[in-house]
């Protein structure tokens, strides 16, 4: 799916790398009024009746909001940060797949090695599909271990035809 993508839609990268996109909502954000909260612990979100009106934070104090958007896996606003409900029981029988962590890396060398696009398989990589999909469980050889044996993915943009991510002897993965 990745490589027709790619070839039908091009990769697209921001000017000033991806913190630029967080940057610009935020000015957005901010000229709107919206006013952020960081290093705050969310003890629950608050409803009045069918709406999110706020949060209530670790110790007690209240922010009051006209919309609450809650960044946390589905499963655990509806089971720790939203009041008891139908949907809440439901999703305690659903099944839920992994994530994914991503890393966006400056580093101070080069990787001619690695194309633009670069895929890592575990070598037994459909064993390790159904581990997670049918078994529901972690696989012997996880995703997540050392390369080349896990399943990774370097987007190396400092060799892609994007002049403004290109620094000499150094590389943005």
């Amino acid at each position: 799916m990745m490589p027709y993508t790619e070839l039908t839609h091009g990769v697209w990268y921001p000017r000033g790398g991806m913190v630029r996109i967080v940057e610009s909502l935020m000015e957005l954000a901010h000229q709107a009024g919206v006013e952020f909260v960081f290093n705050s612990v969310v003890e629950r979100i608050d409803i009045d009746i069918a709406h999110a009106r706020g949060v209530t934070l670790a110790g007690g104090s209240t922010v009051e909001a006209d919309i609450v958007l809650a960044n946390a896996d589905l499963p655990y606003v509806y089971q720790h940060l939203l009041p008891p409900d139908n949907m809440n029981r439901k999703l305690l029988h659903k099944h839920f797949s992994c994530s994914v962590v991503s890393f966006f890396w400056g580093v101070d060398k080069s990787y001619p090695e690695l194309g633009p696009h670069t895929l890592f398989l575990a070598e037994d990589y459909q064993a390790n599909f159904e581990s997670i999909n049918r078994n529901l469980s972690l696989p012997d050889n996880p995703a997540c271990t050392s390369m080349p044996r896990a399943h990774r993915s370097i987007h190396g943009t400092s060799r892609a035809r994007y002049p403004h991510c290109h620094c000499p002897g150094r590389a943005s993965m």
